[in-house]
């Protein structure tokens, strides 16, 4: 009889990174349930919206669990998409997962203090926070819903390119509407201000991920 040798992959970092998710998944649920359940119903309803904008603060600790969550649980996704796209590059899963973190880290945390620097000095703070706050949670619900699709590709295995692709094209997807819906709300002080949303746009919500388009390229 013929022995195969079969590859034994060690998830247990993984499987300790998905365990925060639900840890700090379940840490927002404690701290306040019934946001949390309209948190969790926002791709059908906006009542988190209308409801959590009146005493949103970035420092809330509610924010700030989703936040870390989001953080954790999208870099986790990015490199599952890495690994499947360019596995040649995945020399060290945890080594590469970590400079992940850190650079959409950066990423993020440049774009919202670049953002508030823009809002002050246009004294357009009051509409900035509510502009940070919607992107914030859609991009936390995100990290929310990547939570059992990383744990599939964890312990069932990784897609094919073309099943990956289409993923990542969903989510792409997800969010340009989600950024429209946004815009939406603040049509009329777009038009206002248009030459310097195309500026924002194209600084901002363009730029970065062309970097990122040539990165994995």
């Amino acid at each position: 009889m013929e022995v195969i040798t079969r590859e034994i992959v060690n998830t247990d970092w993984i499987t300790l990174v998905l365990m925060s998710c639900l840890v700090l998944a379940t840490t927002a649920k404690l701290i306040n349930d019934l946001r949390f359940i309209e948190f969790s119903q926002l791709i059908v309803s906006d009542k988190y919206l209308l409801v959590s904008l009146k005493d949103f603060s970035l420092t809330h600790p509610f924010q700030m669990v989703l936040f870390i969550l989001q953080i954790i649980s999208v870099s986790l996704f990015i490199l599952f998409a890495i690994e499947t796209l360019r596995p040649e590059v995945v020399m060290n899963k945890a080594a590469l997962y970590l400079q992940i973190i850190a650079f959409y880290c950066i990423l993020v945390l440049g774009k919202f203090f670049f953002e508030k620097i823009v809002g002050t000095l246009f004294q357009l703070e009051s509409v900035f926070e509510k502009y940070h706050f919607f992107k914030l949670s859609y991009r936390n619900y995100t990290g929310l819903i990547l939570i059992p699709i990383n744990a599939y590709f964890c312990y069932v295995g990784l897609p094919g390119k073309s099943l990956m692709l289409a993923l990542i094209g969903a989510l792409v997807i997800f969010h340009l509407i989600s950024l429209f819906y946004v815009w939406k709300r603040f049509e009329q002080m777009i038009s206002q201000h248009l030459f310097y949303f195309i500026l924002y746009l194209c600084a901002l919500e363009i730029a970065p991920y062309l970097l990122l388009y040539k990165w994995f390229a």
